[in-house]
């Protein structure tokens, strides 16, 4: 795992470097073993900012964020780009944007499409930590802090790399760089400005040098002079005098931290960073600079600044970006404000299906996780000052803030927080912990104060404790309160008698800074800050089992026989106990930054870190979902095949319960493994559990998988059969039916056999194995008997097991109707009304008629007796010459005369009372004035 390593001027405040946009993302490019980050909301302060085509590309630590700023009123978030490192510069030409991204280096993502952006090549420096750049040509000029200047070719944008060992003598920390023709310009935060000639980008060569007023941050180039933010409190300009010459000219004091300058029209724009303001001078004359008043009120603390049509575009460190217009220079208008607040995560409380996020500067940000894949923000709660701690007892959650000490809020409903008192305490609030009646505040160098919260809305503070060190840490369990007392170690305090007494019963020293404590039944984990973390045993005389320092511990986790470190830098740290209070590291997920805290629950971690903001990592444990085949007969052999999530190579199965072996296991992917088990014959009939077990030790047992069958028939029954009408003559029929209770086809069924006859003679018509098909056809003869269906299976050893219940009975047509005569023969064209005698023998309701071709239309069908039917047909004009067969349905089934009659020629105009319409199309008969259409 890779530290991350931030220097100088703002990027010194590790543990207070804020966040800003909570975008959703899904693509992760961190360090990570056995562990998957599902969901991450980044947090990533927007640092710098460049417009383009009505596009803002914000460089926002984690990402690469888009904003269309085609409405200046209202910006609106694009896209994003998850990018490996901190990202804290960024240029754009064309359809390109170069990002540097601290020691993950350099960056080239593609924009064409903005909604889209791609990345397109990286390139890891040999060293050094990029942290702004210039780009000129085919090469990007880069900013290493102490690795001074990187050089990096860009002609193929998919290949960026190192020219070579860029320049780096003298250069104490190189903060920014421009480029002016031949010359890089340096900004070196705690020397000089610096002149390298990169004609040659190979060898680079320093020319010259001038002395700066203070901690050089950001510089920019107008004209012949280059000016500077001076963090120590003024704004310094120098004039290039000549080739790789450079002289020191003038500063202007600034009350303030001068972080950034842009110069437009012979005005200069200096972000005021620690006053939260700009600043705004005119530099027409650099010997008689005249500084504009008032200053523009930002409201929060400005970074870096952008240009574009007019308007300014000035990124915050933990609000957003604003735009203004400077149109006319010297009063500036506020356009807009892209306001959404993240600060710094430092904790995460769960209760039921939400997410609590304490952010140090906005107060806490709700989450719904009732799908821990696709959480989303429900609101946000601003804290009466900045908050440092959660708990949540009931449906109050107690706030640590600064200044005021301790803020009760009522989340009763998670989507609408409200404020419900707050009570100043001693000191300020760091953390809190809620026992009974009782809130107890970790006051930092004040000790702890307890406070009656009996009453949420009137909380009394009743009683203040010194403790030696800063109380950072606080929890109760029974009658002890355990406080992470800093340089003190951890302070086991009695609480029998609160709030009359408190005594000192104990004082452990850590290894290191005691800054949070959790105690799990006799144990006590206290996170000793960069000493890692220190396990304490606290049954009798409570003393120190273990220190683990293999990396900072800011929180701790245990649950089960797994601990869960939050460890800044390094991320989350996933430990397993190995024997008694023995923990071995088995996982990790590296964060983007500092991880602060982390809260597992439902299979997830969920974590607060100050760059990448809210993260739902998923940690490896493997999960059985299904088994294919379900079930296994005992005395049974079997491959199985198990589905789900989150396997590895190398992983062991146990099937529970005894009496199967698993005598192989493969590894097919992440989500499949294969097992070859034996059953033994005398196996209990149970549904199984499935253990699995990761290489890393993650481990879990899914429940109620595999079924143990009896291996000796009978092994199940399949359905009921039914019997249907399948079509046509009533005497052809289906029958199906399902598995019903018999075993998954590949775990014993070899076939099913269908029987199918009458109850005296159950396979009269058929007895016979139809394979794995659960349905089957019949034309059985007419007889007007009962028919009746069963099925049984058989297994693979060839042992048929019981019959299903017998089907419900079908009654078969008693005989086949027969024709013998049709008269008259023939039928003219353009007969209406004409009378057909149709003679035979078994006919029976219900009948009906149909006579093939067209041009012929059928009135009625009549059963005159079981030997004859009667129909009234018409022929029209010009109906198909030719014979016509003629199919009779009695009583539901068919029967055919291929030569029924023949139609011939008829009356080919009008005569008589039949008058000859449209063609084929019809006929009227005025006898009865209707219209038949053939």
């Amino acid at each position: 795992m890779n530290k991350k390593y931030i220097r100088h001027g703002i990027l010194s405040t590790i543990l207070i470097v804020l966040s800003v946009f909570w975008i959703k993302l899904s693509v992760y490019a961190e360090e990570s073993s056995y562990v998957t980050a599902i969901q991450k909301f980044v947090g990533g302060t927007p640092y710098k900012i460049e417009v383009r085509n009505n596009y803002a590309y914000i460089a926002a630590y984690g990402v690469l964020a888009v904003y269309d700023v085609s409405n200046e009123q209202d910006p609106t978030f694009v896209s994003y780009l998850d990018l490996e490192g901190v990202a804290t510069d960024i240029v754009v030409i064309n359809t390109l944007a170069y990002i540097v991204a601290g020691e993950k280096g350099f960056h080239v993502v593609d924009i064409s499409n903005p909604s889209q952006p791609t990345l397109q090549g990286s390139c890891s420096m040999q060293s050094g930590y990029a942290r702004s750049l210039a780009v000129q040509g085919n090469y990007a000029y880069v900013a290493a802090l102490e690795d001074g200047l990187r050089i990096i070719n860009i002609s193929e944008p998919t290949n960026p790399h190192e020219t070579g060992p860029g320049y780096a003598q003298g250069i104490d920390c190189a903060m920014d760089v421009i480029v002016v023709g031949k010359y890089a310009y340096l900004a070196d935060e705690q020397n000089n400005i610096i002149v390298i000639n990169i004609t040659d980008p190979q060898n680079p060569e320093k020319t010259g040098e001038a002395p700066s007023n203070g901690q050089l941050q950001n510089i920019c180039y107008d004209s012949e002079y280059i000016y500077a933010a001076d963090w120590d409190g003024s704004l310094s300009v120098y004039r290039i005098t000549g080739p790789g010459t450079i002289e020191y000219v003038t500063s202007s004091p600034i009350n303030g931290r001068a972080f950034d300058v842009f110069i437009k029209d012979h005005y200069a724009y200096v972000t005021n960073y620690n006053m939260g303001i700009l600043e705004i001078f005119n530099v027409a004359n650099v010997n008689n600079i005249q500084k504009i008043e008032p200053s523009v009120d930002l409201t929060s603390k400005p970074y870096h600044i952008a240009y574009a049509g007019s308007k300014l575009y000035i990124t915050f460190w933990n609000d957003g970006f604003c735009l203004l217009d400077i149109s006319n220079p010297e009063v500036p208008a506020l356009i807009s404000d892209v306001n959404e607040p993240g600060g710094t995560a430092v904790q995460v409380l769960v209760k039921d299906n939400y997410a609590y996020v304490a952010d140090c500067i906005s107060g806490f940000w709700v989450f719904d996780i009732s799908d821990p894949d696709n959480a989303s923000v429900v609101t946000n709660y601003r804290t009466v000052n900045y908050l440092r701690h959660m708990f949540i007892k009931d449906h109050y959650l107690y706030c640590a803030v600064s200044g005021s000490g301790l803020e009760i809020v009522d989340i009763s409903d998670p989507r609408l927080p409200r404020h419900v008192s707050d009570k100043k305490v001693t000191g300020v609030g760091r953390a809190v912990c809620v026992d009974g009646q009782y809130a107890y505040v970790a006051s930092d160098s004040y000790g702890i104060n307890i406070v009656n919260v009996l009453h949420p809305e009137n909380p009394q503070v009743i009683r203040t404790y010194e403790t030696s060190g800063r109380a950072l840490g606080i929890t109760v369990q029974g009658d002890r309160c355990y406080v992470a007392d800093w340089t003190n170690g951890l302070v086991v305090l009695d609480i029998v008698q609160v709030p009359t007494q408190i005594e000192t019963i104990e004082t452990i020293n850590t290894a290191g800074y005691a800054y949070s404590v959790t105690v799990e039944g006799d144990y006590a984990y206290v996170s000793d800050h960069e000493k890692g973390f220190t396990i304490i045993d606290l049954v009798s005389q409570p003393h120190q089992i273990k220190n683990y320092d293999d990396y900072p511990a800011l929180g701790m986790q245990p649950l089960g026989d797994y601990l869960y470190v939050s460890s800044a830098e390094d991320g989350i740290i996933i430990y397993k106990k190995s024997a008694a209070m023995t923990y071995h590291e088995i996982a990790y997920y590296d964060t983007p930054g500092y991880a602060f805290a982390a809260e597992f629950h439902g299979n997830n971690v969920y974590v607060c870190d100050n760059n990448a903001g809210f993260l739902v990592l998923r940690p490896h444990f493997p999960r059985v979902d299904s088994v294919s085949p379900g079930g296994v007969l005992q005395g049974q052999t079997k491959d199985i095949t198990l589905s789900g999530k989150y396997f590895h190579a190398g992983a062991t199965v146990n099937i529970l319960g005894g009496d199967i072996t698993v005598n192989e296991t493969e590894f097919l992917t992440d989500s499949s493994l294969r097992i070859n088990i034996t059953v033994d014959p005398e196996a209990y009939m149970t549904l199984r559990d499935i253990y699995v077990e990761n290489p890393n030790g993650f481990e879990n047992t899914s429940h109620s998988l595999l079924q143990v069958l009896d291996g000796s028939p009978p092994f199940g029954i399949p359905s009921k059969p039914v019997i249907t009408h399948s079509g046509g003559n009533k005497n052809n029929i289906l029958v199906t039916w399902t598995k019903g209770s018999c075993v998954d086809p590949e775990s014993g069924i070899s076939a099913y056999i269908v029987q199918l006859g009458t109850r005296e003679n159950p396979g009269l018509y058929y007895n016979g194995n139809v394979g794995m098909e659960t349905e089957k056809a019949f034309t059985l003869p007419a007889g007007g008997t009962e028919v009746y269906a069963r099925v049984h299976a058989i297994n693979g050893t060839g042992l048929p097991g019981k019959f299903s219940e017998i089907s419900d009975p079908y009654l078969l047509p008693l005989v086949q109707p027969v024709i013998t005569e049709i008269s008259p023969t023939e039928l003219k064209r353009n007969s209406v009304q004409t009378t057909i005698n149709i003679f035979g023998e078994h006919f029976t309701d219900p009948v009906s008629l149909h006579i093939s071709g067209e041009g012929i239309m059928i009135h009625s069908v009549e059963l005159i007796s079981a030997t004859l039917i009667k129909a009234i047909v018409s022929v029209s004009p010009d109906a198909e010459l030719g014979d016509r067969s003629i199919t009779v349905n009695a009583g539901g089934i068919e029967v055919m005369d291929q030569h029924g009659f023949a139609v011939i020629q008829g009356f080919t105009e009008t005569s008589g009372d039949v008058a000859v319409q449209g063609g084929s199309k019809g006929y009227v008969n005025p006898k009865q004035g209707e219209q038949a259409v053939i």
